[in-house]
């Protein structure tokens, strides 16, 4: 029994361990600091009066409604504690700076309930600065779709409502929240107002969804002159929302506001309606970037949030060991009770046939005490403890000391300390890392964990004309694979680039002065282009001229302001391909300067143009293109585009054969380089063409239901007959380290997947880059448009193998099983390379085994242009399908299902954020 107790308490305590940590990240998430309109002087009308019932409210259980938790009293003096200065003080010495006219002061500053109630009087206390605000997560809190009750305009407003400091756990969904520069959004939140004039917030959401950019949400055009606490008294302000159910969504929201209004003093009460949609939306988790402040409404709160929604609960995992050790232990608990079983029944026997006992019982009971069955049953008894070294319980212990010993070493490995972000490697799930050494199958993502998420605008095609003479990773492995004598050595190629980058220079500098040029930010290089920009009076001028304005247009990005004095200009943009793309665009000579509701500000080649933003047709992953309709300095209207080629070229006007081709070429050209390619295309719109449609999409963006499809239709009738203006070329560089990495995991035998949303060239040449894939492989690419052709090509591929390696053998799991092992002399391996649409037919029950074995068979697969779901669904099949060790690498929300899935999961921390690194 003492091992037993000593195993079981081993365990208990490492358990214990792993569950308070997580409970004091929980404790640390729930307990953060928000700000929230005070409980004493407004009535949150969603919630009840007193949630209490009759005997919790008759022994003063619970917590009353406005009572002030010890919690909330012990965040308020530690804020005042850190903060160091009076509340008078801090009345006489607040100055809030003003973005876009509306400043900080119009919000009146934070006031306690303890002092609401005391006195009657405002008593101000502010908030802490951002830099001492608490970062939020999680809120125990739930609820659903918010309806407000409304008070009618001629009732007495009240007191004028006042901002009080809580904690995240304390919020409730109908709550009226402020957030502040920085703060992180405690719940999904609807924008009422923000310091914006035009009502305009930037959010972070690499927590979310693992994008870096910023991305732009709106507050309500009904509720956007919202300027302070005392307009959201009832009196003055009084809506009802009406919502959709919670869901997983992240992109996707609809809802309705219904404000109530009165035309004027005494008269009757209007009503106006408003859709809500994912652009109006801040979802908890985001981080709250360039705006001074958002006054929001509480929407869905705790589970109900869409960050909850997606992550799932962390699947338990157990090693292979410790199931092998299980499994054993069963077996040998199995074989001690089949012996004592035994033993006792012989016992039995033999005292019942010899009328006498064992001397136990002659010493207890006298001779001939005890019957045969008591003589069994203390014989079993007695074999269980002298057979008890059967079941090896120490082995228990010795393995539990290990792997705490692991822990500790993995989570002390300098080679695993990030610096950048003073991170090291936390292991999670202690009793799984001794599988590490029994990988046979590893899956990652590409961007972000091969490569860094940072692109850089490398190459373009105007008019047919392709610029650039950057060399990129896939084309130093391209040369490299051909033995190309001419290929420069890694010093030569940057003393080239250097060479041409200062004559690109000096020809624009003698044509035109750029203060926003950045030499150390130039990354299209071309003196080509430069000497073809500053010609006089050239059609390819007008062209590059076109090119570049369309770049500088065409975008949702973010100018970085400098500081007075400097000549910095960056961008923060939803995309990093768009912050390249204006980027390069400023390096031109064309620098976009920033944007409002009414201008959107430019240079072109020294000289400023304004143009007027009317309409901005939003990406999205089924359009896979986005527009922007201007006014352009002469007065006409411009619609600019860009996007993926397919759907451009299909919306282009008849006449351009020639240029559309050479644009092909030079495209097809960029992709095998591994380069990321967008078309750019314009039109002018007539003004009567222009108002007959915005009716359209106006109607389209009002509607209450199915508002996404009506946009998608409406955006349909006026992006066509484009003219194309030439193609973008973008780099995602890779991650240091990585093909030597490759390398070593290929000497390893370990066989490596790669799940990539990008186009299936672009990833065959960054495999090549990185060492995925090898020059003497023999590289079979899978495409189809049907479920048959996929069968057709990956019986070829399967064909093919077994011509050189053999049949396959026969597995126990599928009918088609792994190949030979024994590869004959000569033999180099095999790649295949599939899309997303062929592979959601190989993940169908029909051939499941078939790809099974070809993918098995081979030392690399890519896979492109998959989905969130296809990534585990591919962990799956090869996981249960071969019963072998994998491994899944990701660094983004969208790698969460293929972390959980897989027998180890690794979730990397960096610029997409942590929820990949949490779900492991």
């Amino acid at each position: 029994m003492v091992p037993l107790v000593v195993i079981l308490s081993m365990t208990a305590a490492k358990d214990g361990i792993e569950d308070y940590r997580r409970a004091s990240l929980d404790d640390q998430v729930n307990n953060s600091a928000a700000t929230k309109l005070s409980s004493t002087s407004w009535r949150n009308p969603n919630q009840p009066l007193d949630p209490r019932n009759w005997l919790e409210r008759l022994l003063g259980l619970g917590t009353a409604p406005g009572k002030v938790t010890r919690g909330v009293k012990r965040l308020r003096a530690r804020e005042r504690q850190v903060v160091g200065i009076s509340r008078s003080t801090l009345d006489s010495s607040v100055d809030q700076t003003e973005r876009g006219g509306r400043s900080l002061e119009d919000i009146q500053s934070v006031t306690t309930a303890e002092s609401a109630v005391g006195s009657g009087k405002q008593d101000h206390s502010y908030p802490p600065m951002p830099s001492l605000m608490t970062l939020a997560a999680d809120t125990y809190a739930s609820g659903s779709a918010p309806t407000f009750s409304t008070v009618h305009a001629s009732h007495d407003p009240g007191p004028i409502p006042t901002w009080e400091r809580t904690l995240w756990k304390k919020l409730e969904v109908g709550d009226i929240v402020l957030l502040r520069d920085n703060d992180q959004v405690p719940a999904d939140t609807i924008v009422l107002a923000t310091s914006d004039a035009d009502g305009l917030a930037y959010v972070e959401t690499k927590n979310l969804d693992g994008e870096t950019n910023l991305k732009l949400r709106k507050a309500l055009k009904l509720t956007r002159w919202i300027s302070g606490e005392e307009d959201l008294a009832p009196g003055r302000c009084q809506f009802v929302i009406d919502s959709e159910p919670p869901h997983a969504g992240l992109y996707a929201y609809n809802g309705v506001m219904r404000y109530r209004t009165r035309s004027s003093s005494d008269g009757p009460i209007e009503e106006k309606v408003e859709p809500v949609t994912i652009n109006e939306l801040l979802l908890r988790g985001c981080t709250l970037r360039n705006t001074n402040w958002v006054i929001g409404l509480v929407l869905f709160t705790g589970a109900d949030t869409k960050i909850m929604l997606n992550g799932g609960d962390t699947p338990s995992k157990r090693s292979k060991i410790e199931k092998q050790t299980n499994f054993n232990v069963v077996m040998n608990f199995i074989v001690l009770l089949a012996m004592s079983i035994v033993s006792a029944v012989a016992s039995g026997i033999n005292s019942a046939q010899t009328d006498s006992s064992g001397w136990v019982f002659e010493l207890s009971w006298g001779s001939g005490a005890g019957s045969a069955a008591l003589n069994g049953l203390v014989t079993f008894g007695s074999c269980l403890i002298a057979f008890q070294n059967i079941v090896p319980i120490s082995l228990y212990i010795s393995i539990e000391i290990v792997k705490t010993i692991q822990a500790y070493f993995i989570a002390q490995d300098r080679d695993m300390y990030y610096a950048p972000l003073d991170t090291a490697c936390v292991p999670k799930t202690w009793n799984i890392s001794d599988d590490l050494g029994q990988i046979a199958y590893i899956f990652s993502d590409k961007t972000g964990t091969l490569t860094q998420n940072v692109m850089e605008f490398m190459r373009c095609s105007i008019a047919g004309v392709r610029y650039g003479e950057g060399v990129t990773e896939a084309m130093k492995g391209a040369a490299k694979r051909r033995a190309e004598a001419t290929a420069l050595s890694d010093e030569e190629e940057h003393d080239r680039m250097k060479a041409l980058k200062i004559e690109m220079t000096a020809i624009l500098e003698r044509a035109f002065k750029n203060k926003w040029f950045r030499r150390d930010k130039l990354t299209m290089v071309s003196p080509h282009m430069a000497r073809d920009l500053v010609a006089p009076n050239t059609p390819q001028r007008q062209a590059i001229i076109d090119f570049f304005r369309a770049l500088a247009v065409c975008h949702t990005v973010l100018p970085d302001l400098p500081d007075e004095g400097e000549r910095k200009l960056d961008y923060k943009a939803e995309s990093p391909d768009e912050a390249a793309l204006v980027a390069g665009a400023r390096d031109a000579g064309f620098p976009f300067l920033g944007r409002s509701s009414t201008a959107v500000d430019i240079e072109v080649m020294g000289q400023p143009e304004r143009y007027v933003p009317l309409k901005v047709l939003e990406f999205n992953s089924t359009r896979k293109r986005m527009s922007v309709i201007v006014r352009d300095p002469q007065g006409r209207l411009v619609l600019y585009c860009k996007g993926a080629d397919s759907v451009i070229y299909e919306r282009l006007a008849p006449g351009q054969d020639s240029i559309k081709e050479r644009t092909r070429e030079d495209m097809e050209t960029f992709a095998n380089g591994g380069l990321r390619t967008l078309c750019i295309a314009y039109r002018f719109l007539s003004e009567e063409e222009y108002l007959s449609w915005s009716v359209k999409y106006d109607a389209a963006a009002a509607a209450t239901t199915d508002r996404d499809e009506a946009i998608d239709k409406a955006n349909e009738l006026i992006e066509h007959s484009l003219l194309i203006l030439g193609a973008t070329a973008l780099e995602d560089k890779l991650q240091e380290g990585v093909p030597d990495a490759i390398e070593q995991l290929h000497r390893a035998g370990i066989k490596l997947w790669i799940l990539t949303g990008d186009k299936l060239q672009t990833a065959i040449e960054i495999g090549y880059s990185c060492n995925l894939l090898k020059s003497e492989m023999e590289v079979m690419i899978i495409s189809a448009t049907t479920a048959e052709g996929a069968r057709t090509q990956i019986e070829a591929g399967l064909n093919k193998i077994a011509s050189v390696l053999g049949p396959p053998n026969v597995n126990r799991r599928f009918s088609i099983g792994a190949h030979n092992a024994n590869r004959q002399a000569g033999s180099s391996g095999f790649a295949v390379v599939i899309d997303g649409d062929t592979l959601r037919f190989a993940l169908d029950e029909s051939l499941k085994p078939l790809f099974l074995s070809l993918g098995t068979q081979c030392d690399t697969v890519v896979c492109c242009r998959v989905s969130p779901a296809q990534k585990a669904q591919t962990v799956k099949l090869v996981k249960d399908g071969k019963n072998a060790m994998t491994l899944s690498i990701g660094d983004g929300a969208n790698d969460v299902a293929m972390i959980q899935e897989a027998n180890i999961g690794c979730g990397l921390m960096g610029l997409e954020g942590s929820q990949a690194a949490m779900s492991a």
